[in-house]
C-alpha cells in the first residue's frame, strides 16, 4: 500500500469508483491541494495499481521546493512547474522541509489517458515542465466543483479535452527538446522544409542524410510532422 501523509492535504473532489459515473474512459479519482508542510511525502510503489489499470498524477507547484524520486533519478520541483507522473512506476515525492511544497492536483485513470499516454510513447516515468499559470489545474478543478449541479458527461468530456491538451502540450516540448538535441533529426527537418516538392519518404531521406540511421528516428520524425501540420503529413503517410 502507498505511505502518504495527509498533513494539509484538502480535497475539493474524491469518486471511490469513478469507472460507474465517466462514459469516456477517464476515471477521475481524485483533486485537490496540498498546503506547505515540512513533513509532506507520498509513495507510491510500482505494484500499487488500481482496478482500472494505473494512476496518473498531474500536478502543479504554486509555491515551495519539492524532490520526486523515481527510476534511480531525484527531480527537483518548484513554484510554476507542472510533472505528469506515469503509471507503472514507483514514485517518492515529497517537501523540502525548509521550503515546503505548496501545490493542486488531480489524480485519474482508466483507457482514455492511458491510450493517450501510450500512443504518445510516454515510457518514462516523470515529465516535468514549467507553466506561467496553474490553469491546466485549476480548469479541472473548476469542472469537478460543478459536479452537482451541471451534465456530468459534460463535465467528464471537458476535463478529457483539457487533459489531452495537457498530454500534447508535454509530448510538444519532449519531441522539441529532443530535436534540438540531435543534429541528424535537425537536418532532416532543414531538408524537408528547404524542398517544397519533395516526393521522397521520411526513410528516403534519412537514407540520403545517414546511412546508418535506423527506423526508430524515422518514426520520431513522423511525430515531429504531426506538430507542425504544414506540408509534412503528406510525407508522413509514405513511411506508415
Amino acid at each position: 500500500m502507498p505511505k502518504i501523509n495527509f498533513e494539509n492535504e484538502r480535497y475539493i473532489y474524491y469518486s471511490p469508483n469513478p469507472e460507474k459515473i465517466s462514459h469516456n474512459g477517464l476515471f477521475v479519482k481524485r483533486a485537490g491541494e496540498t498546503l506547505p508542510s515540512p513533513s509532506y511525502y507520498h509513495e507510491r510503489p510500482e505494484n500499487f495499481l488500481s482496478e482500472s489499470g494505473g494512476i496518473y498524477v498531474m500536478e502543479y507547484v504554486l509555491g515551495g521546493k519539492g524532490y520526486i524520486e523515481c527510476d534511480g533519478t531525484t527531480y527537483t520541483v518548484t513554484a510554476g512547474d507542472f510533472y505528469l507522473l506515469t503509471r507503472y512506476h514507483s514514485h517518492k515525492y515529497y517537501s523540502d522541509p525548509l521550503q515546503p511544497l505548496h501545490k493542486i492536483w488531480v489524480n485519474m485513470s482508466g483507457p482514455f489517458i492511458s491510450n493517450l499516454a501510450d500512443t504518445l510513447g510516454f515510457d518514462r516515468g516523470v515529465y516535468i515542465q514549467h507553466y506561467d499559470s496553474p490553469k491546466p489545474i485549476t480548469q479541472i478543478h473548476s469542472l469537478l466543483e460543478s459536479f452537482n449541479y451541471s451534465p456530468r458527461g459534460r463535465i467528464f468530456d471537458s476535463i478529457a479535452l483539457v487533459v489531452t491538451e495537457i498530454m500534447l502540450s508535454i509530448n510538444s516540448s519532449r519531441v522539441e527538446q529532443t530535436t534540438s538535441e540531435s543534429p541528424v533529426i535537425y537536418e532532416i527537418k532543414r531538408y524537408i522544409d528547404s524542398e517544397v516538392n519533395i516526393a521522397a519518404s521520411l526513410d528516403d531521406i534519412c537514407v540520403q542524410l545517414s546511412p546508418r540511421l535506423k527506423r526508430p528516428l524515422a518514426s520520431h520524425c513522423i511525430s515531429i510532422c504531426l506538430t507542425r501540420r504544414s506540408k509534412l503529413p503528406r510525407i508522413c503517410s509514405s513511411t506508415v
